[in-house]
């Protein structure tokens, strides 16, 4: 049977990619998948190479001389140079087979600064050319970011299937040519496995609150102070009044820096019935995520396992991705569930949406496993440019 390659994946230290990978093996369990990473090493940590192939997606100049030299000064005056990009996704480019569908785990890396649509933009030419099918999926892309230039990259992909309406309209309105679909994003189908949970006694002695935060990106880095002083006055209500524990949960995490650890270390108040949960697998953390009374959540894809696991969950973060994914799983009772992150200005917000939860409990779980079952749109279309 084809197999599917899918590319453009940052590393499983953002566990977010991790999921969708997951969710494209749920999808396609009899295909065999072959990842091309840009963290192979850490993706092999969090087991991923049990369920795919992985190759590194870039290559690596020799450590020294006249080649590393010359790479250096293309990376650094000539970073769109084209013989710098074949060079660099050479692993990628140079073992192109025409018999596999080429999948972009896209995320909203179309929305990221820099150079990240121009490199995608250039892989999918060259696999192009190469007779190749290729498929962006799963994309969030900002009105703002929809340039003559991406419209023209939009129109070279085989296929478009985005993850949240927001996009959907922006895309479609934009004038794109190529076929677009709207579906969940691939992680909402990943799998949650068991792990012990026996260090953390007040999942079995104590209902507990999830909560995830970090860095904030893609310009909302101002928003940042604003919403931990929100989620500060959350947590202090929740330990003076009412009898839960809290549970926060790590999702992404890159380097010392760029780390929700952080975020969380200074959430963390010296509290019998608050503590961090260490870092998991994204399946693991989803089993974790189950066992929550409620999560708030700022990262996009442990919000997504939250709500596959029909546990009650509050999406703070970026707008496009998170409100588009809130009004297309919750409907016109969205805003229930919703926290935009450029109102935190208000310092009673993500309060007060627990306070509701908690007097209002009632959870429509039928609407979001009606929601997970269009999944099957991904199966369907992929499958179709398989047997074309």
């Amino acid at each position: 049977m084809s197999g599917i390659v899918v590319y453009g994946h940052g590393g499983s230290e953002n566990h977010g990619n991790e999921a969708i990978v997951r969710g494209i093996h749920s999808i396609f369990p009899d295909y065999d998948i072959l990842l091309y990473s840009l963290s192979e090493q850490v993706d092999r940590k969090f087991e991923l190479d049990k369920i795919c192939t992985i190759k590194p997606m870039t290559k690596k100049p020799a450590p020294f001389g006249v080649e590393r030299i010359y790479r250096h000064i293309l990376n650094k005056y000539f970073p769109t140079n084209k013989k710098r990009l074949g060079y660099l996704f050479s692993p990628l480019l140079e073992n192109a087979d025409r018999e596999k569908i080429y999948v972009l785990e896209a995320g909203d890396q179309y929305c990221e600064p820099g150079l990240h649509a121009f490199y995608y933009a250039y892989i999918n030419s060259e696999l192009r050319k190469k007779g190749i099918k290729t498929v962006l999926l799963g994309c969030t892309i900002n009105k703002s970011k929809i340039t003559h230039e991406v419209v023209r990259d939009l129109n070279n992909y085989s296929l478009i299937i985005t993850r949240e309406s927001l996009t959907y309209r922006n895309i479609v309105n934009s004038g794109v040519n190529t076929k677009v679909l709207l579906a969940p994003d691939p992680a909402f189908s990943m799998i949650p496995k068991r792990c012990d949970l026996s260090e953390y006694p007040a999942f079995n002695n104590t209902e507990v609150i999830g909560i995830n935060a970090g860095f904030l990106a893609q310009g909302n880095e101002k928003f940042e102070g604003d919403l931990i002083q929100n989620l500060r006055i959350a947590i202090e209500w929740i330990l003076n009044n009412t009898d839960f524990s809290i549970a926060l949960l790590p999702h992404v995490n890159w380097s010392y820096r760029n780390t929700d650890y952080n975020t969380l270390r200074d959430l963390l108040i010296d509290s019998k019935r608050m503590f961090i949960v260490e870092e998991r697998r994204a399946d693991e953390m989803k089993y974790i995520v189950s066992k929550c009374k409620l999560l708030v959540a700022l990262r996009t894809h442990i919000s997504i396992s939250g709500i596959s696991s029909c546990t009650p969950t509050i999406l703070t973060g970026y707008k496009t991705k998170t409100l588009g994914i809130c009004q297309d799983v919750f409907g016109d009772n969205y805003e229930k569930y919703f926290v935009d992150i450029t109102q935190t200005r208000e310092k009673d917000l993500v309060k007060n949406k627990i306070i509701n939860f908690l007097e209002n409990p009632e959870f429509d779980t039928s609407t979001i496993k009606k929601y997970i079952l269009n999944i099957e749109i991904i199966k369907n279309a992929i499958e179709g440019l398989l047997h074309e």
